[in-house]
């Protein structure tokens, strides 16, 4: 891969300790009161650096060498500033991630393929067509158009940004496109996590045949993103917007959609609006937005309690949704997913079969946490042993706990489902407690079991790093998180 060099920028201004860019770990400055600076990027198409010096340059005529000489009898400076690459960080983290499953471009039909989620992608009107899901073998179309429009620049040429813009990058589960407007990031994994940033625009979404949506509120922790921060490759809340930590967070308004054997969610953020009208979604906002999708694992297909459970995300009577997937593959393929910003919710502790999730809450009231586990998970066990701050709880009926009103005493009820099993668990009151799972039983407990009886016809379940998630490692918003 051969590295060249080519004009940037000439006449900069470089004043004192202006940020010039971030590296992966720390940011860089140049603490200089200096004009006239030129700068060069240099790049190979996998790694993106940019060149700063106040001399006089010589540029080769093939890119690949750059003299400088002194411009008269000012002191030579010349410096080198490295934002990573966003290319270079993904093939990093997915060389230390080798089970995650691979994207497969055809960049003359635009045609992306992968195991859980496939679509077409036009660079010439940048539009995602046909995005549909594969689970259990069946594929359910999802949307038939996305696309994004921006009135403002969310990512300036001239901040030396290491994203690169107008160019299609695949790596690993992850799909990744930029301009100078918005940003898409789609994942191949079964909760379809993707990601939607746009700066002054308009994002819209073109439901399939069959599906519907609707708006509900969410008593999130208020969330606000920083344009800056995007293009400089701001590293601190990766993981809170992009998945990269297993974790999606509510934001103050959510979208879900529904139809046979679908349940997605978009997660808004407060400064836009948003419109459903013909079968078209449309999520405007005069600011910088991050628009969150994922269809979570558990919630697709769960019968006659499909609209209980629908009842109780939109009410705020589930907070959490948690997947835990086997051991083998890492503890970043779990997966939580908030519908309210009132408790944190994390696998804390997993070995072979067993998992410990911690739970806090600044609210003292209680709530419902969903637990789906994957048939990986459980082995060749067909049983589910639970236990609640280290003892053992009660069971009742799916159908019931929704209605448990207890602040002393947690219970659980458990729904089968052919890639696993979904557990709801009642949390009388907080501050913080602790949940185990396990698909043997406790040798300290008396536990009684609960028999899952999963079919044996499941859907494969790899839960990319992150899941499936947009996550994208080196890119971020910053998120300002504060309760109401």
């Amino acid at each position: 891969m051969t590295t060249v060099a080519k004009p940037f920028a000439f006449n900069l201004n470089v004043s004192s300790n202006a940020s010039l860019g971030s590296l992966i770990q720390f940011n860089t400055f140049m603490k200089l009161s200096m004009k006239g600076y030129s700068a060069y990027q240099i790049s190979n198409g996998s790694f993106t650096g940019y060149f700063v010096t106040n001399g006089q340059v010589n540029l080769s005529s093939n890119g690949m060498q750059i003299t400088v000489n002194n411009n008269g009898s000012m002191m030579l400076i010349a410096g080198f500033i490295s934002n990573g690459g966003v290319k270079n960080l993904l093939e990093k983290y997915f060389g230390e991630n080798e089970k995650e499953n691979r994207f497969s471009y055809n960049n003359t039909t635009g045609q992306v393929s992968g195991k859980f989620v496939n679509f077409n992608y036009s660079t010439s009107n940048q539009i995602i067509y046909n995005m549909s899901g594969t689970f259990s073998g069946q594929t359910v179309p999802v949307f038939t158009h996305v696309n994004a429009s921006g009135n403002s620049v969310l990512i300036s040429k001239a901040s030396m940004s290491s994203i690169p813009l107008n160019k299609v990058i695949t790596v690993g589960s992850v799909f990744f496109y930029a301009n100078e407007s918005f940003i898409y990031v789609v994942h191949d994994t079964p909760s379809m996590q993707s990601a939607f940033a746009l700066r002054n625009g308009t994002l819209n979404l073109t439901l399939a045949s069959g599906l519907s949506a609707s708006i509900f509120s969410t008593t999130s922790a208020k969330v606000s993103y920083s344009a800056y921060a995007i293009a400089d490759n701001e590293d601190t809340q990766n993981s809170i917007l992009l998945g990269v930590g297993g974790h999606i967070n509510a934001q103050s308004q959510a979208v879900i959609i529904t139809g046979q054997n679908f349940t997605g969610f978009l997660m808004v953020p407060g400064n836009a609006s948003i419109t459903i009208s013909n079968g078209m979604i449309s999520i405007s906002t005069k600011d910088v937005a991050v628009i969150h999708f994922v269809s979570p694992p558990g919630l697709r297909s769960i019968g006659k309690l499909n609209s209980d459970i629908r009842n109780a995300i939109e009410t705020g009577k589930i907070s959490d949704q948690i997947v835990i997937n086997a051991t083998s593959a890492g503890p970043s393929s779990n997966l939580t997913i908030g519908f309210n910003g009132t408790v944190n919710a994390d696998v804390s502790s997993q070995s072979q079969g067993k998992a410990t999730v911690s739970l806090s809450s600044t609210n003292h009231r209680g709530t419902t946490i969903a637990v789906f586990v994957t048939k990986e998970f459980l082995g060749t066990s067909n049983t589910v042993y639970l236990k609640f701050d280290g003892s053992v709880i009660n069971i009742t009926g799916a159908s019931s706990i929704f209605n448990i009103t207890s602040t002393t005493n947690a219970y659980y009820a458990v729904i089968n489902e052919s890639s696993g099993v979904m557990i709801l668990i009642h949390v009388p009151h907080f501050s913080n407690h602790t949940i185990e799972i396990s698909s043997t039983p406790y040798s300290t407990s008396t536990s009684t079991p609960t028999p899952t009886n999963v079919p044996l016809n499941v859907e494969y379940f790899s839960i990319a790093a992150g899941v499936g998630i947009i996550a994208i490692v080196g890119v971020a918003a910053l998120v300002m998180r504060r309760k109401k």
